[in-house]
C-alpha cells in the first residue's frame, strides 16, 4: 500500500494590485530676483533629467518687497515690475501643473482693499498677471489661505507652510499628517508625535541668502538650504526625496593686519 501523503491546499490567487506610480518634482520659495541663479539652473536641469509627470511650485515665486507691511511709502528699492516679471518667468520655465501662492503673494490680495488707490490698482494688476500666467500654463493656481492652503498628492499634503521655527517639520506633521512644504527655507525632515507616525518634509528654497536684506540679522538664515524635492506618487501613497543642491558657503571676514 502506498503511503498517504498530505498536500497543502493551494492558496487562492489574489488579483494583481497595480498602483500606477508616477514621478513628481517640486520647488518652493524662489523669490523672483532673489533667486540663486546657479541653483535655479541646476533645478531645471534636474527636472528635465527626471522627466516628471507632475510638477509643482509651493509658493513665494514673487518677493513683493514693495508691499511689505510697515514699510510706508515705497522707497523704490523693491520695484514691483521686475519682481513680478522675474517671478512669472521662473514659473514659465518650470511649467508646473500646480502653483500654490505663498505668504509673499498673499500681500497682493491683502492690498486689494488698500485705501491707497495706486497700491490697490498695482495689486489688482499683479494678481491678473499671475492668473494669466497660470492659465497660459494650464496650471491650477491656489490662493494662499494660511493653514487651510494646499492640495493632496497621494497621501501627502502639498502646502506652502505657516510655521516658522526650528521644529517646523515636526510641527507641520503634527498639524496635517504627512506633509511637504517650504516657507522656512531650511531643509528638514521631522516625525510628528502622533500614533500614525506622520512625516513632515521641508524642501528648502532656491534663494540667494545674501540678497535678502531683511534676513541678514537672523541667525537662522545660516541654515537656509538650496534644494528641491522629487519622488513617486500614486493615488494613495507618496515617496518624497529631498535633493540638496549645496549648503551655503560661509563668507568669513578678512584677516586683520594688525
Amino acid at each position: 500500500m502506498r503511503p498517504l501523503t498530505l498536500k497543502r491546499a493551494a492558496k487562492p490567487k489574489s488579483p494583481a494590485i497595480v498602483r500606477g506610480w508616477k514621478r513628481f518634482f517640486g520647488v518652493s520659495c524662489t523669490h523672483a530676483r532673489h533667486v540663486d541663479r546657479d541653483a535655479w539652473r541646476a533645478a531645471l536641469k534636474a527636472q528635465s533629467d527626471y522627466n516628471p509627470h507632475f510638477t509643482f511650485h509651493l509658493g513665494d515665486f514673487c518677493d513683493t518687497g514693495a508691499f511689505r507691511s510697515g514699510r510706508g511709502e515705497n522707497d523704490g528699492s523693491d520695484p514691483v515690475d521686475p519682481d513680478l516679471t522675474s517671478g512669472l518667468v521662473h514659473l514659465r520655465e518650470l511649467e508646473p501643473q500646480l502653483i500654490l501662492c505663498g505668504n509673499h503673494e498673499q500681500r497682493l490680495w491683502r492690498y486689494l482693499s488698500s485705501r491707497n488707490d495706486i497700491v490697490a490698482y498695482a495689486s489688482h494688476q499683479a494678481i491678473n498677471c499671475i492668473h494669466r500666467c497660470a492659465s497660459d500654463l494650464h496650471a491650477e493656481l491656489v490662493e494662499y489661505t494660511g493653514i487651510w492652503s494646499g492640495r493632496m498628492l497621494g497621501n501627502h499634503l502639498l502646502t506652502h507652510g505657516t510655521i516658522y521655527n526650528v521644529n517646523a517639520a515636526r510641527d507641520m506633521a503634527e498639524m496635517y499628517g504627512n506633509v511637504i512644504f517650504g516657507h522656512t527655507h531650511t531643509v528638514a525632515i521631522g516625525k510628528g508625535r502622533r500614533i500614525d507616525n506622520p512625516t513632515g518634509y521641508n524642501i528648502g528654497a532656491l534663494v540667494s541668502a545674501p540678497n535678502m536684506d531683511y534676513a541678514a540679522n537672523r541667525r537662522q538664515t545660516m541654515a537656509w538650504t538650496t534644494a528641491w524635492v522629487r519622488g513617486e506618487y500614486c493615488d494613495n501613497d507618496c515617496r518624497p526625496e529631498i535633493i540638496i543642491h549645496r549648503q551655503p558657503t560661509p563668507s568669513m571676514p578678512p584677516a586683520t593686519h594688525a
